[in-house]
C-alpha cells in the first residue's frame, strides 16, 4: 500500500479520511500530521486549493473537483481529473464510490507524460523554422475567433506573399532564405499586438489573424508598418536582402459570414495586391 506509486485516500460515507498512504503525503506536500483519521474531505480539497495553479485554465478548481467527487454514485466509472499545480506538477485525480458509501481516491504524477503531450501538440500546431502557428495552429485560432466574433468580438485577417523570396533564396542559397523568413517572422510579430495570432502558412506565406478589432485601422495600420519594413533592404547572414510583399485584408464578420468566405476574399485582395504591381495592400472589396 505504501509502495505504489500512487497516492491513495480512502473515505468514509461522511467524507473522513479513514486510510491513506505516505505516498498521498508527498505528492500532496502534506505537512506532517495534517493527513490523520477523520480528516474531511472538504479539508483536504482547500489545501490543495493553495497549490493549485494559478494561470486561467491551467488546473481544475477546488469547486469543480469538489462537484465531481459529489456526483460519483455506485457503479459509475471513476471521473479523471487533471490539476496543475503551482509548482509545475501536474497530478492526475480519480475517484470511485465503494460498497459502504464511501469514496476511494487515488492521485498520480503525470508531469513527464503531460509535458509529452504539450511538447507534440506544440509541434504540431507550429512551423518548425519561425516557431509561428503553422496552417494547422492557425486554423484553429481562426475558426475560435469566427466563434467569438458572435459575440460581438469581430476581428481582422491579413494574408501576407513575400515579393521576391525566391530570387533572394536562389542567389544567396537556403541557410540565408531561412533566415531571411524566422526575421520576416520577427518583424510581423513586433509590428502586432501580443494577443494577435501571427502564423506561417508555408513557403513564403504569412498571415495575421487581429483579434477584436473594432475599427477596420487597428489592423490597417500595422499591415501598413509591415509593409514599409520589409520594403527596405534586410541584412541577412551579412547579406542585404531586398524583398517586398503584397498583402490582403479583410474583416470578419463585415466582410464574410464564415471562414471559409472570409479566406476565400482575403485571398482573392492578396492576389488583387500582386496584380497592381505588388508592395501594397487591398482590401476586400465592399
Amino acid at each position: 500500500f505504501d509502495n505504489i506509486t500512487q497516492g491513495v485516500a480512502v473515505f468514509t460515507r461522511e467524507r473522513r479520511l479513514s486510510t491513506w498512504n505516505h505516498r498521498l503525503e508527498t505528492l500532496l506536500g502534506l505537512p506532517k500530521g495534517f493527513a490523520r483519521e477523520g480528516l474531511a474531505l472538504a479539508d483536504l480539497l482547500r489545501f490543495h486549493a493553495g497549490q493549485i495553479a494559478t494561470a486561467g485554465g491551467e488546473a481544475q478548481t477546488p469547486a469543480v473537483l469538489d462537484a465531481a467527487l459529489a456526483a460519483i454514485g455506485p457503479g459509475q466509472p471513476p471521473p479523471r481529473l487533471e490539476s496543475r499545480l503551482a509548482d509545475g506538477r501536474t497530478l492526475e485525480i480519480r475517484a470511485a464510490a465503494i460498497p459502504n458509501g464511501g469514496l476511494l481516491i487515488t492521485y498520480g504524477d503525470i508531469t513527464d507524460s503531460k509535458r509529452a503531450e504539450d511538447a507534440a501538440r506544440h509541434m504540431a500546431e507550429h512551423d518548425a523554422l519561425t516557431g509561428l502557428k503553422n496552417r494547422r495552429g492557425f486554423m484553429e485560432i481562426l475558426n475560435g475567433a469566427a466563434d467569438g466574433a458572435q459575440i460581438e468580438q469581430p476581428f481582422g485577417l491579413a494574408l501576407f506573399d513575400l515579393d521576391g523570396f525566391k530570387a533572394v533564396n536562389d542567389r544567396f542559397g537556403h541557410p540565408v532564405g531561412d533566415a531571411l523568413l524566422r526575421r520576416v517572422g520577427r518583424i510581423i510579430t513586433s509590428e502586432v499586438r501580443g494577443g494577435d495570432c501571427v502564423a506561417r502558412l508555408g513557403g513564403d506565406e504569412f498571415a495575421v489573424i487581429f483579434h477584436a478589432i473594432h475599427d477596420p485601422q487597428d489592423a490597417e495600420v500595422p499591415a501598413r508598418r509591415i509593409l514599409e519594413r520589409l520594403s527596405q533592404p534586410l541584412i541577412v547572414e551579412g547579406q542585404a536582402a531586398h524583398i517586398g510583399v503584397s498583402i490582403g485584408l479583410g474583416f470578419y464578420p463585415l466582410d464574410a459570414d464564415s471562414v471559409e468566405a472570409l479566406l476565400d476574399r482575403v485571398d482573392q485582395a492578396l492576389y488583387s495586391a500582386k496584380k497592381k504591381g505588388k508592395g501594397c495592400v487591398v482590401r476586400v472589396a465592399a
